[in-house]
């Protein structure tokens, strides 16, 4: 699994993916923040903020920047964090994923995305295209989302380095990598997440299938 950087609630928030006056949303966003992000729109400037999601001088001129900044300062961001507080001490974990690209397949992209965050390539697995998961469900943004998730088998964990640095890039978007076991998949993912956590049901009946199968 993988570690977001930032969470997805935090993201929005900066990017004043928000109107103010849905308050719903907008408690919903900051309570499904981090602890440390909650304490940094608090304390941290609008500026701050939004150089160290994109890094200096990236879209300061832009509409969005101007939108989002002018909703950062018009919300009492305090008050509303003493009633949502966040229960959350880092960001989201979840599977390596990723948009496809102009011309590539699914399994393709899986393939591409899975080496991007996880710096591992596709000669350490053997990935079985027709045995996929599919993971739909509606996010906090109200947006549809579909993953396609493929099964694969790693040939040898010796051929991986489970505790190498994250590259520039990884970093970009993920804070960590980490191999889990199914019931440590289940501990980290937020209960919110309730088709991923069916997706993991899904896998473990899967993997019990098989296990008897080869007994």
């Amino acid at each position: 699994m993988v570690k977001r950087k930032d969470s997805m609630s935090y993201m929005e928030f900066i990017r004043g993916k928000y109107e103010l006056g849905d308050m719903d949303y907008v408690n919903s966003l900051i309570g499904n923040m981090t602890v440390p992000e909650q304490k940094k729109i608090v304390e941290e400037e609008f500026d701050t903020l939004w150089t160290q999601l994109w890094g200096p001088g990236r879209d300061t001129h832009s509409a969005e920047y101007e939108l989002s900044k002018i909703k950062y300062y018009q919300l009492d961001r305090k008050a509303i964090i003493e009633m949502n507080k966040s229960r959350y001490p880092e960001p989201e974990w979840g599977f390596p994923k990723g948009r496809r690209n102009r011309g590539e397949s699914d399994v393709e992209c899986a393939k591409r995305e899975f080496w991007e965050e996880t710096n591992i390539t596709d000669d350490t697995y053997t990935i079985d295209e027709n045995l996929k998961f599919v993971e739909t469900f509606r996010g906090t943004n109200n947006i549809l989302y579909r993953h396609i998730y493929f099964v694969a088998l790693l040939k040898s964990s010796k051929t991986i380095n489970t505790k190498q640095k994250l590259t520039y890039m990884q970093s970009k978007e993920i804070s960590e990598v980490g191999w889990k076991t199914l019931s440590e998949c289940r501990n980290v993912i937020r209960p919110h997440y309730v088709e991923r956590l069916n997706l993991l049901t899904q896998v473990e009946r899967m993997i019990a299938t098989y296990q008897s199968i080869s007994k």
